[in-house]
């Protein structure tokens, strides 16, 4: 059952009512909320966003739901020694690619193939959710506005998505549908109690073109889709990804570097 507020624009809490949060837990970088993306099919997501070290080839997920790489985004390189979460659309076969030439994008390669070490190291595991999909969670499962808000977690501004069956944990407010991030302003000790209700948090992590980080406020996921307009000179040259700040999806240019967050199908 939802339990959630509207009566405020702030959430004031009394740190003093608040009991010691428990321990969230992940078993194989999986949280532990279920998402509607249909009618008939739910999604958990991964704990946080993925990252990827070039010099050692490795893939991770980030260790919290906050966390962003940022600025040294710019470092992307073949053989960068700096993890970065800003990727091309469909690079999971080329993390570092860079090119500008929209063509060497025409092929989308799942992030998902490959074994993710804090993710069960195992391929393809996990997924990208298609535009449809994130429409669904967004705008079109049950109770969709009341389940969702632009928040602030451990000071990073960024979009609360809540499991379907959202309790909101005792000494924690959620203003539904919240335009702003300040109205949903949360401590560590306040996040850990929505974590373990299941909630879902993705920081704003800007774009990349080429090694230039910008727009740091934007809050942008790719999707697996792409955007094709039949007949047009660059007809392939977008793809489809959520713009949580809008709270819609949209396309852009394939050759921007976007954040992805992956998901695992519920059995």
């Amino acid at each position: 059952m939802l339990s959630c507020t509207k009566k405020s624009n702030e959430v004031n809490i009394d740190e003093d009512d608040l009991e010691t949060p428990g321990k969230l837990e992940i078993i194989g970088g999986k949280l532990p909320g279920e998402f509607s993306i249909s009618e008939n099919r739910k999604i958990q997501f991964s704990q946080g966003n993925l990252q990827y070290l070039a010099s050692a080839g490795t893939w991770r997920f980030a260790e919290h739901q906050y966390d962003n790489i940022g600025e040294a985004n710019s470092k992307i390189s073949a053989s960068c020694s700096t993890w970065i979460d800003l990727f091309g659309w469909g690079t999971g076969n080329n993390p570092t690619k860079i090119e500008t030439d929209y063509k060497t994008y025409s092929t989308f390669s799942e992030w998902g193939q490959n074994p993710i070490s804090n993710g069960g190291d195992k391929a393809n595991v996990w997924r990208t959710l298609t535009e449809d999909e994130w429409e669904y969670v967004l705008n079109a499962r049950n109770n969709a506005t009341s389940l969702r808000g632009q928040a602030k977690v451990n000071d990073i501004p960024g979009y609360i998505l809540l499991p379907n069956d959202f309790v909101l944990p005792k000494g924690v407010n959620f203003t539904a549908d919240s335009k702003n991030a300040k109205d949903n302003a949360y401590t560590l000790n306040q996040w850990t109690k929505l974590e373990i209700a299941g909630a879902v948090f993705f920081p704003c992590c800007g774009q990349r073109y080429q090694t230039t980080v910008q727009y740091p406020s934007s809050c942008n996921y790719w999707s697996s889709t792409p955007h094709i307009v039949s007949g047009a000179v660059n007809g392939e040259a977008a793809a489809y990804y959520i713009h949580f700040t809008s709270q819609k999806v949209n396309y852009d240019l394939r050759t921007y570097g976007m954040a992805v967050r992956l998901v695992q199908d519920v059995q």
